[in-house]
C-alpha cells in the first residue's frame, strides 16, 4: 500500500492548491510510519525509518518545490543546493564524493574532454599540513593549481588546472589516489594509483599503461574507468604540483545517494 504525503494550501473556506510531494511503500516501514516535520516558513522535513537502510530524511522547500538536502544514518549529509556533502565517523568528518549519474551519454563518450566540471564536482583543495615538506619547500602564496573530480558510472572524471604542467624528468606533476577499506586490518597496505599529467597511469597492481588525456594550455582532463577498487572506505586524493613545490590533498568517502 502506498504512503502519500500531500501539500495543501488553503484559505478559511477552500483549498487553493493540492500537490503530491512523496509516495512511499508502506511495507518498507514496518511499524514506523514516515514523519513530516515543519522546519519553518516554506520548508518541511520528511523522515522515513527503513529497516534495511536505516533512517533517511529529506528537506523540501515548498515554493518553488525542490529537494534541498538529504540526511542518512551513518552521519551522511548531502546538500543538493551546493552539490556538497560530508560523512562523519565519530569525531572525524570527510567530504563526500557522490556517485552522480550523468544523464547525457555524449558526456561519457567524448563530452568529458571539453566540458568543465565546475561546481558539479568535488574540489581537491590545499589541505596539506604545515609540517608537509613539499609545502614548506614552496612559496607561501596562493596555490596555482586545482583539481576537480566527478564519479559517475564507474568512471572517475578528473580535471586538473595548473599554470605549468611538468611532464618530463624524474619528478613530474602527479595525481596520487589512495584507497583503504573500512574493513582493512592495520597491517593491510593502502592501495595506491598514480596518474602523471602525460597520461601515464600506474594502477593498483603496479602495471603501467597509457590513458587518454585531453590536454589544453592550462587544463588536463581524464576519464579513468574501473577506478577505486575499494568501494566502501576512505580515499585520499593528492596532486603533486612540482613547479610550485606544493601538494593539494583531500580525504573523502564515496557514496551513492
Amino acid at each position: 500500500m502506498p504512503w502519500e504525503t500531500w501539500l495543501i494550501s488553503w484559505t478559511s473556506t477552500q483549498a487553493l492548491r493540492v500537490q503530491l510531494l512523496i509516495t512511499d511503500c508502506a511495507a518498507d516501514f514496518g511499524e514506523n510510519a514516515p514523519v513530516v516535520t515543519d522546519l519553518g516558513p516554506n520548508e518541511v522535513r520528511y523522515t522515513r525509518a527503513d529497516p534495511l537502510q536505516g533512517s533517511r530524511s529529506f528537506d523540501l522547500a515548498l515554493d518553488p518545490l525542490r529537494l534541498e538536502r538529504e540526511t542518512r544514518d551513518g552521519g551522511i549529509v548531502w546538500d543538493y543546493r551546493t552539490f556538497r556533502g560530508q560523512a562523519c565517523e565519530g569525531d572525524e568528518c570527510y567530504p563526500l564524493l557522490l556517485e552522480a549519474p550523468v544523464a547525457d551519454d555524449a558526456f561519457a563518450r567524448n563530452g568529458w574532454k571539453t566540458t568543465e566540471l565546475g561546481e558539479c564536482a568535488m574540489l581537491v583543495e590545499d589541505a596539506t599540513t604545515p609540517g608537509d615538506k613539499r609545502r614548506a619547500a614552496g612559496a607561501p602564496g596562493k596555490a596555482t593549481a586545482s583539481v576537480r573530480v566527478l564519479f559517475s558510472g564507474g568512471t572517475l572524471y578528473v580535471e586538473v588546472t595548473d599554470d605549468v604542467f611538468v611532464t618530463r624528468g624524474s619528478v613530474v606533476d602527479t595525481l596520487v589516489m589512495e584507497s583503504i577499506s573500512r574493513d582493512a586490518l592495520p597491517v593491510d597496505p593502502t592501495q595506491k594509483e598514480r596518474l602523471r599529467m602525460d597520461g601515464t597511469l600506474t594502477d593498483w597492481s603496479g602495471h603501467v599503461h597509457q590513458v587518454e588525456v585531453a590536454a589544453g594550455p592550462s587544463t588536463r582532463r581524464f576519464a579513468l574507468k574501473d577506478a577505486w577498487p575499494t568501494l566502501h572506505g576512505l580515499w585520499r586524493l593528492s596532486y603533486e604540483d612540482t613547479d610550485d613545490g606544493r601538494t593539494l590533498a583531500r580525504g573523502c568517502r564515496p557514496a551513492a545517494m
